[in-house]
């Protein structure tokens, strides 16, 4: 691509020179990106966000003056533009506060690119930088009535609090998401009381290294004890399971975790078409699967067979989706029964585990 004109514009937000230059080059190697400001603390990047108008930011969360999170909520509140966070150590406290900003807005999070010439990381960088750059980013999200999918017969109305018709007890239930998923499923997990009744699944898209601090802090999000997934666990009530690094998050027929190697599906593993199938073999009616907010169709070829075995399946509306790629696919290929605003999903998920519990679904 030549020409300025037709070039993402990019403003890096990082205190360390050798950093910043590291990035610059990495951005500048192709054609496809501009490089057009750079922030050292969180109090410049907000002036320079306003002032510039980027069509991506890099954000790094520990910063003077003002730090990475304060800039991301202050971004988000006078010029909302996409924000990527990067950060050196996943594992760490920076990790922690790369989850946090992207509750408060930012869309993904990165582990930085530190050596000089590493062209598949560097060409890797630009590329998520090139999709986020396109995202549009509201600063406050609609919100839409659900509504039946046309022509698609359902079980019960489309309401939150909806009777279902009776099927199988609900046995387990499966969260699939993507970009903005963090902060959709914080909402999510964090609506469901101590005592929830069922088992819940959950892949989300990261990069590599995220994994067990992204489950460390969905802990805080919510009531119920959050693990990283391992091989062999059974599957126990009112406990979440994460899909860790890089492993398929499956149930086998015992009922029990099962992490495979196999190949990546839609461009990933863990893949949450892979959850939603292997549970929908293991629990049939039973099965709840739900797509959240996020890029490509992931987990929508896994939902549509889970609701052809009659069990429970819903996708996140477009006015509270961050990104209505993945909901929207599993809205019009048929695969979820219902469509549902971010914070009715929760009230549907305690609706199915007060049938399991013997109680009403009303």
């Amino acid at each position: 691509m030549t020409g300025s004109s037709r070039c993402k514009r990019v403003l890096i937000v990082d205190d360390s020179p050798l950093f910043v230059d590291v990035l610059r080059d990495a951005i500048a190697a192709d054609g496809t990106l501009q490089v057009v400001g750079v922030a050292s603390d969180g109090r410049d990047a907000v002036e320079l966000a306003e002032r510039l108008r980027p069509d991506v930011i890099t954000m790094d969360v520990l910063m003077p003056v003002m730090a990475g999170l304060e800039a991301v909520s202050e971004v988000m509140r006078r010029c909302p533009t996409p924000i990527l966070v990067l950060t050196s150590d996943p594992r760490g406290d920076s990790g922690a506060l790369a989850f946090e900003a992207l509750r408060r807005g930012a869309l993904d999070v990165r582990i930085k690119p530190e050596r000089w010439y590493d062209e598949s990381e560097h060409a890797e960088l630009r590329r998520h930088l090139a999709l986020l750059a396109g995202v549009p980013v509201l600063r406050y999200p609609r919100s839409e009535a659900p509504r039946r999918h046309p022509g698609v017969a359902v079980h019960g109305a489309a309401g939150a609090g909806a009777a279902v018709q009776p099927r199988r007890s609900p046995q387990a239930v499966g969260l699939v998401a993507s970009t903005g998923g963090p902060a959709a499923l914080a909402q999510v997990l964090g609506s469901l009381p101590a005592g929830f009744a069922l088992p819940v699944l959950v892949v989300q898209h990261l990069a590599p290294g995220f994994g067990a601090q992204f489950a460390r802090w969905l802990a805080g999000a919510t009531s119920l004890p959050v693990i990283e997934a391992s091989d062999g666990a059974p599957l126990e009530p009112a406990t979440v399971l994460v899909a860790p690094d890089r492993r398929h998050l499956t149930v086998d027929a015992g009922g029990r975790v099962a992490l495979l190697d196999a190949d990546f599906v839609d461009g990933h593993r863990p893949s949450g078409t892979i959850l939603l199938s292997s549970l929908s073999r293991w629990a049939g009616e039973g099965a709840v699967g739900v797509v959240l907010t996020g890029m490509g169709r992931d987990g929508v070829a896994g939902l549509a067979e889970l609701r052809r075995r009659g069990g429970h399946t819903v996708a996140q509306d477009e006015g509270t989706s961050l990104i209505y790629g993945m909901p929207r696919e599993a809205w019009e290929r048929g695969a979820a029964e219902r469509r549902l605003r971010l914070d009715e999903i929760g009230r549907w998920l305690c609706a199915l585990a007060r049938e399991r519990a013997g109680g009403t679904a009303s």
